[in-house]
């Protein structure tokens, strides 16, 4: 998925995640807090990281909480606010 939005709607149910490196997830999952990153076409190791959430309801916890908190820096507002700061860079040739 392009836009990471299954991603994003996960978090906001306060769920971990597992996920691969692909395109913008990266940016939504901090490895090890929210849940977990493989590298792409590594089945192995998102079946490992699969198998570490199903066997620990307490990290499923803490992964959870966490993925609430950090869903809202992708908010509407939020990312309204990012967009103009850097128009405002590009604008002003800071970048």
């Amino acid at each position: 998925e392009g836009l990471g939005t299954s991603v994003l709607d996960a978090m906001a149910a306060g769920l971990p995640v597992c996920a691969t490196e692909g395109g913008g997830i990266p940016e939504m999952i901090d490895d090890g807090r929210g849940g977990f990153l493989s590298p792409v076409g590594d089945s192995e190791r998102l079946s490992v990281s699969l198998e570490k959430l199903l066997k620990n309801s307490s990290l499923r916890k803490k992964m959870s909480l966490y993925n609430k908190k950090k869903v809202k820096l992708f908010s509407r507002q939020s990312t309204y606010r990012q967009t103009l700061e850097v128009y405002k860079k590009v604008i002003s040739h800071e970048i």
